[in-house]
């Protein structure tokens, strides 16, 4: 009866965790849709058409006072020959010592330009600025250091969008929460190289809205 009632927590623990990476993932699909509609956000097409890799952080936040910390979760996706991966789940933490002090909290996005800034991601972390160029992303119709950068950064915030800066950040894949979505095996490499995954509703719906903004 305990074994019984063991595997019975067991699948109801990896149902109900099932559910949340479902529903992060939704989160992220959503809030990019949004910040790509808001009338603030005017990414350059060009920008776009050479991305990589994309991640999305849906309510990542910064806090402190002197010293201040970042933190948040969300989904990316790597770009293959046209063809998006299935999103694998990655995090961003750092901190920093400044004049500063409050509380922020937005939506992230992080657009890849190459692909040496994508593996440091899988392979134990990119920290922008060291390990790969970051810059705030252009806007609009402006050119001004265009493609200069390994990693653009955009932030949105209560209908404010604008390019951010996010140097000392580290991001991360995350491996567990990836395989307890996807199946044990299910690494963020797997997953990425294109291994074939469990259907998923939030999943294809993600994969819909790339193929549709990244024509």
């Amino acid at each position: 009866m305990n074994k019984i009632v063991k595997i019975i927590l067991s699948l109801s623990i990896l149902f109900n965790f099932a559910s949340a990476s479902e529903e992060d993932i939704l989160n992220a699909s959503n809030a990019f849709q949004l910040m790509l509609r808001s009338s603030n956000s005017n990414i350059p097409k060009e920008v776009l058409e050479n991305a990589k890799a994309i991640a999305i952080l849906p309510d990542s936040f910064r806090a402190g006072f002197i010293i201040s910390g970042t933190s948040g979760s969300g989904i990316m996706s790597v770009r293959n020959n046209n063809r998006w991966s299935n999103p694998v789940f990655v995090s961003v933490s750092g901190g920093n010592i400044g004049l500063q002090a409050g509380f922020e909290k937005s939506d992230k996005l992080f657009i890849f330009l190459t692909d040496e800034s994508i593996d440091k991601v899988i392979n134990g972390g990119l920290k922008f600025g060291a390990d790969a160029t970051v810059a705030a992303g252009p806007l609009g119709i402006s050119r001004k250091n265009m493609f200069t950068a390994d990693v653009y950064a955009y932030a949105q915030e209560r209908g404010l969008f604008a390019g951010v800066s996010v140097g000392g950040l580290v991001l991360s894949a995350d491996d567990e929460t990836t395989m307890a979505t996807y199946g044990r095996g299910m690494s963020v490499q797997n997953v990425i190289n294109g291994n074939r995954v469990p259907y998923s509703y939030a999943v294809e719906k993600f994969l819909s809205v790339l193929k549709k903004e990244f024509k």
